[in-house]
């Protein structure tokens, strides 16, 4: 009988399993101290950068702006222990949080219920894509040519753009929903040009500034810090805070959230809590949300093999 290693003890069978259920145990079993170092580096980085990421996707999605923090350091979590690429970036998606604010806001839900079903929403699309994870849903892939993911990535950069250029341009507008949001956002800007605010385009010029021209200098430069550092200053001395010209975040709970159900309402029960939003609507939402958010994924993947946003 083959006398088995005393540092593995187990099987190469049982061990192939258990990487394959936590791709960790396999990158830790090669990593290395200068792995370490550029991962700390990394991710310092990538803290930085996901705070005020988190903050903003969370109001595109219409919600609370802490929510977008809770559900991103969890993410981190997640995919750390049961992600397979070491390259993965894992952060909030523009385009998914569009589609939820898109979604849930013609419902007319109170703050409550709202936070009640974008959690059950977002339960929904994490069970779809589980099951396509088991039935080996990739064979997407092979359905998706590159025009199609090229103009996929290019349509949602300009819808995001698009949706925050008021902000950009300090001007307020109230634009219809619906396939024409777009459309109907420049013609509004369009008539409403007169009343562009130079204060919120400074913001965001020097900041769009300060990205490019941090990535030019070196990758290790945090240009979204550089971009919030620089923002908080011009507010300081043009005074931004108090005039209500730039429409400002406020307080941030300091505190982790209460662990508990996520949908239950307080002093309300679970099925109380569940039948306060509409689950049908929801069953018909989560569907789309979840093949976006895979198509997204396979075009990114396609434009960079080493990045893949999720």
């Amino acid at each position: 009988m083959q006398q088995r290693d005393m540092l593995n003890p187990f099987p190469e069978d049982t061990q192939q399993c258990w990487h394959k259920i936590f791709p960790i145990l396999g990158h830790i079993k090669n990593y290395s101290s200068r792995d370490f170092f550029m991962d700390a580096i990394a991710g310092i980085i990538i803290a930085v950068v996901l705070v005020p990421e988190s903050i903003a996707y969370a109001r595109l999605a219409g919600l609370p702006s802490e929510i977008g923090i809770y559900a991103a350091v969890v993410a981190y979590f997640v995919y750390a222990l049961f992600g397979p690429s070491r390259q993965l970036v894992v952060a909030p998606v523009s385009i998914m949080s569009l589609m939820v604010g898109a979604s849930l806001g013609p419902l007319h839900y109170n703050p409550q219920e709202y936070l009640v079903a974008a959690t059950i929403l977002a339960l929904l699309v994490g069970v779809i894509l589980l099951i396509l994870g088991l039935f080996k849903g990739g064979y997407l892939e092979n359905l998706l040519s590159k025009p199609v993911g090229i103009g996929f990535i290019t349509a949602g950069a300009i819808i995001v753009a698009t949706t925050q250029l008021p902000h950009l341009l300090g001007i307020e507008i109230h634009a219809v929903s619906g396939p024409l949001k777009t459309l109907d956002t420049l013609y509004q800007l369009a008539l409403h040009i007169t009343e562009l605010d130079w204060l919120p385009m400074l913001i965001g010029a020097v900041g769009v500034a300060a990205i490019q021209i941090s990535k030019k200098i070196s990758p290790f430069i945090p240009g979204a810090l550089v971009n919030i550092l620089l923002g908080v200053a011009i507010m300081f001395i043009f005074n931004g805070f108090q005039s209500g010209r730039v429409e400002v975040v406020g307080t941030i709970p300091a505190h982790l959230p209460h662990f508990g159900l996520p949908w239950l309402i307080p002093g309300e029960s679970w099925l109380e809590s569940i039948k306060s939003v509409d689950i049908g609507k929801l069953l018909m939402i989560a569907p789309g949300i979840a093949l976006v958010n895979i198509i997204e994924s396979l075009s990114i993947s396609r434009t960079n093999p080493l990045i893949l946003y999720g």
